[in-house]
């Protein structure tokens, strides 16, 4: 099976060879799921190794392995081992979906990180920055936890952007991901203001100060 077989096959044929696997015990649709999931299984992963071989964790490969990671504790899809219909026409698809985004590929996220690059230097706040440093804090941005920080919250300027970029380059980044997620937990409800673990705005933003080398003088009142 070629390729461009592999990933023509629509959800709704899939759904169709599912079933006569699971329910009518069709070997050939079975089979015909099985050789499908080799297929593809072998170019996204071989794409998956690229990407990190260049650096780009974000984007489609966020997609991909944010799957893989919870299916299987691990950073790629997996082949002969996946045997029940339902699992195979599941990965069948995330993989369907991978291998259409344009940044599952390597010169995919440099288009992303160019454009983005070219629009950050637009902004007066990233005048001073040079291409490495905001190609960087774009690849942070990236990042499926700091993109929710970003996008659950518009006061994020750009004084507290450099608390961010400060905070990322002095502290650990498992440390990090942890107090964004306790904020991203806060701020979707998931955590009441009377646990320990209770993060806020403010409470967030005074963390990535103390974090940062760009702390700002406190206001006397």
């Amino acid at each position: 099976m070629t390729l461009k077989e592999a990933r023509s096959f629509s959800e709704y044929k899939l759904r169709e060879l599912e079933f006569a696997a699971k329910y009518k015990n069709d070997s050939d649709a079975l089979y015909t799921l099985s050789q499908i999931n080799i297929r593809l299984k072998r170019e996204a992963n071989d794409r998956l190794e690229r990407l990190e071989r260049a650096g780009y964790k974000q984007y489609a490969y966020d997609l991909a392995t944010t799957y893989t990671k919870t299916a299987y504790k691990s950073n790629r899809f997996k082949g002969i081992e996946v045997t029940d219909p339902k699992d195979l026409r599941r990965q069948i698809r995330q993989m369907q979906v991978f291998l259409d985004k344009r940044t599952s590929l390597v010169v995919g996220q440099k288009e992303v990180e160019k454009a983005r690059i070219e629009k950050f230097k637009e902004n007066p706040v990233f005048a001073k920055w040079d291409s490495r440093k905001i190609k960087s804090f774009i690849k942070f941005l990236g990042d499926k936890n700091t993109r929710q920080l970003v996008d659950h919250n518009s006061r994020v300027s750009g004084e507290q952007v450099d608390r961010l970029w400060g905070a990322f380059q002095n502290t650990k980044r498992e440390e990090l991901d942890k107090i964004i997620q306790r904020y991203i937990d806060t701020e979707n409800g998931l955590i009441d203001v009377s646990d320990e673990d209770f993060l806020g705005y403010d409470e967030l933003m005074q963390y990535l100060e103390n974090k940062s080398p760009f702390k700002t003088r406190s206001k006397k009142h």
